[in-house]
């Protein structure tokens, strides 16, 4: 319950009473303001009245001055005192006149009244008279006019304004004293009432006025007051429950809060324990690690010496502690320094970390790495120094000793690239010289196979496909062996993309059928019942990889043998391409040689080719593809090799049965019909006589297109720019200039700035090949190139259409 205070409690039992004190407070100070106005209004009017009266009795005198003296002047000019006298007496009687006096030149005076107030108003009138033209003063006539009763009557009428005024404002005040205790009064003691009597533990009956319902909206100030009165009361009830259980609440945390403390007072106690246990625990380690221990003072005077300390110095702790030893460990012409950088540490508060050269007690000088950081105490301030060191002297002797092996290995690995690189110029330069002449062989022998003019007798044409298959492997040859080496320098990149592993399977084949069909040995292939067969896998890599397992089938079997070709999903995410052969097989103890370089697995003597790296760099090429590559093989029964290349996705199902022995492939080549009415113009620069005999013949053959031979750079621009060509083959293995040289300066000639460039070159090194297309070469032909491969070069580079393809005669 809401209570006044105690002083007011005793003086007043009964503190609110029915005169309104306030209402009282109110009507005094309208009554003094009342009277205080009415002061003001009543002397304002007084003054008023005073000025009105004064301005008559001026006005009268002013009269008397320009009416009434005529006549006077008259008189007194014949000097007739009686008519005189009667005539100031006459003006005498005027209002508020109250003496007159009028004095001749002369002396003599008459008067008239008497001059009895105490405040008047005196005005002096000369008396003039008009004389032979002039006027004359006379006399003088002083007239004398009384405030004494203006000023009593303006008493008068103040008291009777003032007792009026008076009046009407104690009326006023008692209304309104009447009206306040009615309206505002009454109701402010009752809401005082009910604030007295407000308990807030309780549910309270909630303020309601006895007064007449206000009709403007929303209410008066009063209805406000006890709107937010009652808003109030039930907020404060509301807040008060909330405090009864905040109260509790709090109770509730205090005595949880105080179980919590007598625990943590229990922890402090056993963590005190804990704290000297881990202070002793600390001792015995500091004393028993393998490493010294020492402590300093701020003076750099020894407090504490390890086992380990006396172990490494050679200095027992009785010979250290409480001494200024650092001079006992370290050199004289090096103690200075190690004194000042102890110092530094101090003043940095910093740990550092070091390494120096200190003395044993026997002389001898040892490498030690030292841990030191300053000790503060609660205040931050230094109280000494800690610190850790252990002999590194074997330590260092070691890195040392392997820092000159890694020099070692340094210079052997320089030597090892240098080696490697020659082996690569050396590989690079024995293609080129082997290329070139291949070139020839293989060109003309393609030539001389393919006249249709003048056609080889049998014995002559089956010479020449024994020279086109020996070119051919020493082709092969020379291509593996690059291979194998670009693979062991890691040069040898693999391009992953999205390949369908059917169409792949079916190029092989369609290569490989020709050399089956010509050994007699068949060819069965089975696919799993999918559309396509997509993998993660280099286009060209896994047709390289293919070709060889299926080489390797036809190769090593006997006639009439048969190859069974099997693609297949397995569940591991991979597609498993299995290619068995019933050849001679592989001896149980050859497996480990499989797929090492140049074995042949004890056929060396027989008739069958190879060189024995093709397995090796299918394997090398399977495993950057990220899949796998295994074998089964028996004796005398065949062979049985396997590949796993990742899966990307498969389709609907279908099973397919590939078609045996396709030899028709050159001719799906270079197929051809209703060829150009116009002959187009090929210019060809090579500084090779038999390059340009071999190109020549090749063209021969080639209706459509006219050759335009130059044996040099400077020949080949004149030429073109009698007739622009169409196309521009170029050798880029001209002496004394580099491929790239020689394509920018065709790109550099307007006339052949937008004409096809293709380059023909024995230089099949990827940065070769890379830099030339760079430089502006559309395709790049590596030697001995195929005549169906540079036919199709030509259909695309001229840019014909299927009816106006150029194709062998």
């Amino acid at each position: 319950m809401i209570r006044l205070p105690k002083d007011r409690e005793t003086s007043a039992p009964h503190p609110f009473r029915n005169i309104s004190r306030v209402g009282l407070k109110l009507a005094l100070l309208v009554v003094l303001f009342s009277a205080f106005i009415t002061l003001i209004t009543t002397a304002a009017q007084l003054i008023f009245e005073y000025r009105r009266d004064v301005s008559e009795i001026t006005r009268t005198i002013d009269r008397i001055r320009t009416g009434q003296l005529q006549s006077l002047s008259s008189s007194a000019w014949v000097i007739d005192g009686q008519q005189i006298k009667d005539q100031l007496e006459g003006l005498s009687r005027l209002p508020g006149i109250e003496y007159l006096e009028l004095t001749l030149t002369s002396g003599e005076k008459w008067t008239a009244g008497e001059r009895v107030s105490g405040r008047s108003i005196v005005a002096s009138i000369p008396l003039l008279h008009r004389y032979h033209g002039e006027n004359r003063i006379i006399a003088h006539v002083r007239v004398v006019a009384s405030l004494d009763a203006v000023v009593g009557r303006l008493i008068d009428q103040g008291v009777v304004l003032f007792a009026v005024n008076a009046v009407k404002f104690f009326l006023v005040a008692g209304f309104m004293l009447f009206l306040f205790h009615s309206q505002i009064t009454r109701h402010l003691l009752a809401i005082a009432q009910s604030l007295q009597d407000f308990d807030p533990s309780k549910k309270n009956p909630r303020l309601t006025l006895s007064r007449k319902k206000h009709r403007a909206e929303g209410g008066d100030e009063l209805d406000d007051a006890v709107r937010i009165i009652n808003q109030m009361q039930e907020n404060i009830e509301v807040t008060y429950s909330a405090m009864d259980d905040a109260r509790e609440e709090l109770e509730e945390r205090v005595e949880k809060r105080t179980r919590e403390l007598r625990k943590r007072v229990d922890a402090h106690e056993i963590a005190e324990r804990e704290l000297a246990r881990s202070q002793r625990m600390l001792s015995q380690h500091l004393e028993n690690m393998p490493m010294a221990a020492i402590s300093w003072s701020p003076k750099l005077v020894c407090r504490g010496w390890n086992a380990a300390a006396e172990k490494i110095f050679g200095f027992k702790r009785t010979e250290m502690i409480g001494r200024a030893c650092l001079d006992r460990m370290v050199e004289a012409e090096e103690l200075d320094v190690a004194k000042q950088t102890l110092f530094d540490m101090m003043r940095a508060k910093r740990p550092m970390q070091s390494t120096h050269r200190n003395k044993r007690e026997d002389g001898s000088i040892i490498m030690c790495e030292w841990f030191d950081a300053p000790l503060l105490d609660e205040n931050g301030d230094v109280v000494g120094v800690a610190s850790l060191g252990m002999d590194v002297t074997a330590r260092m002797a070691a890195e040392k000793a392997l820092q000159e092996a890694k020099a070692s290995a340094e210079i052997a690995r320089k030597e090892a690239v240098r080696a490697n690189n020659a082996k690569s110029d050396f590989l690079s330069s024995m293609s080129h010289e082997l290329r070139t002449p291949l070139n020839a062989i293989l060109g003309f022998s393609q030539l001389l196979k393919c006249d249709i003019n003048s056609p080889l007798p049998e014995t002559q044409a089956e010479n020449i496909d024994q020279i086109v298959k020996g070119g051919n492997h020493l082709l092969g040859l020379v291509n593996q062996i690059l291979d194998l080496s670009k693979i062991e320098s890691g040069k040898v990149t693999v391009s992953i993309e999205e390949v369908d592993f059917l169409d792949v399977l079916e190029e092989c084949l369609s290569f490989i059928a020709p050399v089956a069909e010509s050994r007699k040995v068949s060819i069965r292939c089975v696919v799993a019942p999918h559309h396509h067969i997509y993998v993660r896998a280099d286009y060209t890599r896994l047709k390289q990889v293919i070709l060889n397992l299926l080489s390797n089938a036809v190769k090593y079997n006997h006639e009439g043998g048969e190859v069974r070709i099997k693609l297949e999903i397995d569940g591991d995410g991979f597609a498993r391409l299995r290619i068995s052969d019933t050849g001679i097989g592989i001896p149980e103890h050859e497996f480990i040689n499989v797929f090492k370089p140049f074995s042949r697995l004890n056929v060396e003597q027989s008739e069958i080719e190879g060189t024995g790296i093709g397995l090796t760099i299918s394997k090398q090429l399977i495993l950057m593809m990220d899949g796998h590559i295994g074998f089964h093989s028996i004796e005398g029964q065949g062979a049985d090799f396997w590949i796993d290349i990742p899966l990307v996705s498969s389709s609907s199902p279908f099973v397919e049965i590939l078609g045996e022995n396709d030899p028709d492939i050159i001719r799906r080549v270079a197929r051809g019909e209703n060829f150009p009415s116009g002959r187009l113009d090929v210019l060809y620069i090579d500084d090779t006589a038999a390059n340009l005999v071999l190109m020549e013949k090749i063209f021969s053959t080639l209706p459509q297109l006219n050759l335009v031979c130059a044996s040099s750079l400077e020949s080949g621009m004149k030429e073109a720019q009698k007739t622009p060509p169409g196309a521009v083959l170029v050798d880029l293995d001209f002496s004394g200039s580099s491929g790239t040289i020689v394509i920018k300066k065709i790109r550099e000639n307007n006339m052949l700035r937008d004409v096809p460039v293709i380059a023909l070159s024995a230089n099949i090194m990827p940065s070769e090949v890379a830099s030339s297309l760079e430089a502006g070469v559309e395709h790049y032909l590596t030697k001995p190139f195929d005549s169906a491969a540079l036919i199709e070069v030509l259909n695309e580079s001229l840019h014909l259409g299927a009816r106006a393809q150029v194709s062998l005669v």
